[in-house]
């Protein structure tokens, strides 16, 4: 059985510009960089705006033709878990210093944006640094006036809702809208069906389930959480991020 993790390169098969990478599980990684890129929500904002220009110049269905994800080195999965991040990074960089110039990474050639592989595992970050999070979080303090206008724009006068008249009909729609309407046996089996028989994906991790309720059994998380995140209606589920299998099949096939 080959290795799953490597090193691997996204190219443009266009201009032959490429995204250089390192992974523990290159199907997953592969997985994720082109939902991400499909959702027009990659983090490399070069690799992201080339994918959406070829995209709106050809069809969507064609992508896969000119961009393409290529495994450069396979590396050999070692138990410790410290010299197989070491074994990565050491060639990730290698294959990351063919683009670089004088100290700087060739645009014309590379989507990467730093010439220097960085690992972020186990960074922390520095006491000032964590301060500025801490009050960034907190918040600052609002002075009285702003204080005022504050509390005035959340009076229940300021509302548009406020003093107005609904009719009955109106209400009553609003109370079914609430109250959910009642569905058939026919439909609540096709959804038991679909709620649980359908294959997704742990993304983070790379395992495919047979089912939700699988899935949500192993990590003990709600499975309506995971059929949200599925849904793309909230990002993580226990700290994970899943899809379903055939959506992701679809992105990369």
């Amino acid at each position: 059985m080959k290795e799953n993790c490597g090193i691997y390169q996204i190219i443009n098969k266009l201009d032959g510009r490429v995204y250089i990478g390192s992974s523990n599980n290159l199907k997953s990684r592969k997985y994720r960089h082109f939902l991400l890129l499909n959702n027009n929500n990659h983090d490399n904002i070069y690799l992201q705006r080339s994918y959406n220009k070829v995209k709106s110049k050809y069809e969507e269905k064609n992508i896969k033709n000119y961009f393409i994800f290529e495994i450069i080195k396979r590396i050999e999965k070692y138990e410790d878990k410290e010299k197989l991040k070491e074994e990565l990074l050491k060639w990730e960089q290698h294959y990351l210093d063919v683009f670089i110039i004088k100290g700087n990474i060739d645009k014309k050639r590379c989507y990467n944006l730093c010439p220097t592989v960085i690992n972020k595992l186990g960074f922390r970050h520095t006491k000032e640094t964590i301060n500025k999070l801490r009050e960034s979080h907190l918040g600052k303090k609002h002075t009285e006036e702003t204080k005022q206008k504050m509390s005035i724009s959340k009076s229940k006068e300021n509302h548009p809702f406020y003093n107005k008249i609904f009719s009955e009909e109106h209400i009553n729609k609003l109370r079914e809208s609430h109250l959910g309407k009642k569905h058939t046996e026919e439909t609540k089996q096709k959804m038991s069906k679909t709620h649980n028989k359908v294959k997704i994906i742990n993304e983070t991790t790379g395992e495919i389930f047979n089912s939700m309720r699988e899935a949500s059994r192993k990590y003990n998380i709600n499975s309506g959480s995971i059929c949200l995140c599925c849904k793309n209606k909230q990002k993580t589920a226990g700290g994970y991020i899943w899809k379903y299998l055939e959506n992701m099949e679809s992105v990369v096939n």
